[in-house]
């Protein structure tokens, strides 16, 4: 995913970390106000979103960058 936004390698290690320590947060936010396994829906929320940038990244118009 990072290779959509960023060139360098500095760059995606830091938007990596940033998403996943977002995705975590998300997904235990939503497992407990919806009172469901904390670590399913972390898996759940990490396996969405980048279906969803797949899907959506020819409609944005993403590319790959090198």
């Amino acid at each position: 995913m990072s290779t959509l936004f960023f060139r360098t390698v500095r760059q995606r290690l830091f938007f990596g970390w940033g998403l996943g320590f977002f995705l975590s947060f998300v997904g235990m936010v939503l497992s407990y106000k919806l009172d469901l396994p904390a670590g399913a829906f972390i898996v759940v929320c990490f396996a969405a979103v980048p279906v969803m940038l797949l899907i959506l990244s020819p409609v944005l118009g993403l590319k790959r960058l090198k």
